[in-house]
């Protein structure tokens, strides 16, 4: 059997695929729960302010204590957009 590294695509971070949906489809979208609805382009100005907010190093771990709801959604991005690793409890 050969191995055809092309055929596999390098692994790419959650938080480029949800930049590059940003800047393809602002306005879609991203998340939706109950009666509320957040867009990529809102979904990723939520994680961009929690992220700038959160003291941690890449690697280093975030714990996340939030119901199921886009609070939690949001908290994760914001973590893995600093390079941290989400940890939802």
């Amino acid at each position: 059997m050969s191995s055809r590294p092309d055929l596999v695509p390098a692994p790419r971070h959650i938080e480029s695929l949800l930049a590059e949906a940003v800047a393809a489809h602002p306005r879609r979208p991203a998340l939706a729960f109950g009666e509320a609805t957040l867009s990529f382009d809102a979904l990723m100005s939520a994680a961009d302010r929690v992220a700038g907010a959160l003291d941690v190093q890449p690697g280093e771990r975030v714990v996340i204590v939030a119901p199921n709801a886009p609070a939690l959604v949001v908290g994760m991005f914001a973590a893995w957009r600093t390079g941290a690793v989400a940890v939802p409890l």
